[in-house]
């Protein structure tokens, strides 16, 4: 990994997939979403030097928290 990058990266279409996937499950089985949150994760470091510090931090996406109800019948 260069300096710069990430090596916490998700992989984009695949989690859209798996929620599209998530949401038809649910709605066969008679749920109704009413609304997908995504899980924020984070990562940080820091140190120093003889003359100097430094730090950084950044969130990503880490998951899906999917809340459904069941439809009337």
């Amino acid at each position: 990994m260069k300096s710069g990058e990430s090596d916490c990266r998700v992989d984009g279409q695949r989690l859209a997939d798996d929620i599209a996937q998530a949401v038809a499950s649910l709605n066969e089985q008679g749920y109704e979403v009413v609304t997908v949150t995504h899980t924020t994760s984070g990562v940080y470091d820091y140190g120093y030097g003889p003359n100097s510090g430094f730090g950084y931090g950044y969130s990503y996406t880490s998951g899906a928290t999917i809340i459904a109800r069941e439809v009337s019948r």
